[in-house]
């Protein structure tokens, strides 16, 4: 994706993704939100949907990835907590 963000930005898909994903985001944080809270939210909102596609190429028990994906985004969510302080 990082290298096609333009093809992807130029098809309607890209945009109802960025958009849904700004409109996620949103929902989780106060629009007052340090930056730095802000990014790790949106961070953790993206880990936990992309990671659940990706891992499947991942060995490993499926739950036990899962419990990994939903432990990272929580973690990532804790440090957007004190990212302000």
């Amino acid at each position: 994706m990082q290298e096609n963000q333009a093809a992807l930005r130029a098809l309607s898909i890209g945009r109802t993704l960025n958009d849904r994903v700004a409109a996620l985001s949103a929902l989780m944080y106060e629009p007052d939100a340090p930056l730095r809270a802000q990014v790790r939210i949106s961070d953790a909102l993206l880990s936990v949907h992309f990671g659940a596609v990706s891992l499947h190429a991942v060995q490993g028990d499926p739950e036990e990835k899962r419990q990994a994906l939903l432990e990272s985004a929580l973690e990532t969510l804790e440090s957007a907590a004190t990212a302000g302080l």
